[in-house]
């Protein structure tokens, strides 16, 4: 029982661990319900409530805002996005095909958007989102810095005509090939971009400082994998000392038995007291209680074994990502003016 009460709270500790790194926080927001990002820039706020959003949902510090409406409602849009001082940059993504307004919950293909307001919080792209207030050296980092990165996404298959798109100036254009809207990214709404810190703005990184950072993170993430596996082998290394343990209590406990049984059949003949056979029992009990504190000892063990390889799918899961994130930005680069 109490072995397997070990187990079960290790392991909900570890589901618990896993499942806030894995989903997060998410929800919608209700066309008909206004947003208030906190501390947002002049204009932001008004930019997220049109009249022309159908659709938006955050997944912990993202935010994405889908509209639907003519090139007259899209270009002055745009217009009033350049407008927005204090994020960081004015980035256009052009995306191939029909924007579809849907939650990654929802099911279904969702309702055709034109375009897409993305917003996050600069901190939570950059990995320091809850190290803010905690870390002096970071809190100073990020205060020099825009709070919100605020990115739209147009789609070229819907209502608007993408060729004759007016583009305010300051708004950088990201597509696949210039100048061919028929090739460019899949939609992000049916394929998630992995976050890449922006590289427009006058508090952005250069673009070698941002390829620099990215190398290093993956640097960071090949040595978390490392970490983790040395972990997974001290976990194997408890367990297996743990199944020695037991093997030596259940051999103790063969030998006890034996002897109660004797000092019974002692005690009957009046050979020993019955001192003598309360002694020997206790010497059992003792043996059995070694027996089930070992046992425990095996369930904690295999418990942290199984929560030490969890680790290092994530640690490999983050790898990829950062591998990615990598792949995106200089393919980013590439594309940049």
């Amino acid at each position: 029982m109490r072995a397997a009460m070990i187990t079960c709270l290790v392991a909900a500790a570890m589901a618990a661990a896993l499942a806030s790194r894995a989903l997060g926080a998410g929800a919608d927001h209700p066309p008909d319900h206004p947003v208030m990002l906190d501390k947002a820039p002049p204009g932001l706020n008004e930019l997220i409530n049109q009249k022309s959003r159908i659709h938006g949902y955050f997944v912990n510090a993202e935010d994405r805002f889908f509209f639907a409406g003519d090139a007259a409602a899209f270009h002055a849009f745009l217009k009033d996005y350049a407008a927005v001082k204090g994020i960081a940059g004015h980035q256009l993504f052009i995306h191939q095909g029909q924007g579809r307004a849907k939650s990654p919950w929802d099911k279904g293909e969702g309702k055709p958007a034109d375009w897409m307001l993305e917003v996050a919080l600069v901190s939570w792209r950059e990995g320091h989102a809850g190290k803010v207030d905690s870390d002096p050296v970071i809190a100073d980092h990020q205060a020099a810095k825009p709070r919100y990165l605020a990115e739209v996404h147009f789609w070229t298959a819907g209502s608007i005509d993408g060729q004759a798109l007016a583009v305010p100036e300051g708004v950088n254009v990201v597509r696949e090939k210039p100048g061919d809207l028929r090739k460019v990214a899949p939609p992000a709404v049916e394929a998630p971009v992995v976050p890449v810190a922006p590289l427009a703005g006058a508090d952005a990184p250069s673009p070698r400082e941002a390829m620099d950072l990215a190398a290093k993170h993956i640097g960071i993430k090949r040595a978390a994998i490392e970490v983790a596996e040395a972990y997974k082998g001290i976990a194997e290394a408890k367990l297996k000392i743990a199944m020695i343990q037991v093997r030596a209590a259940r051999e103790a406990v063969a030998a006890e038995e034996p002897s109660v049984r004797r000092a019974k059949q002692l005690a009957e003949g009046k050979v020993v007291s019955e001192e003598a056979v309360r002694e020997a029992e206790a010497k059992l009990r003792s043996a059995m209680v070694s027996f089930d504190e070992a046992e425990a000892k095996v369930h904690l063990a295999r418990a942290e074994l199984a929560l030490e390889e969890a680790r290092r799918k994530l640690a490999q899961a983050e790898l990829e990502e950062a591998e990615l994130r990598f792949e995106q930005l200089r393919a980013r680069l590439g594309q940049g003016r």
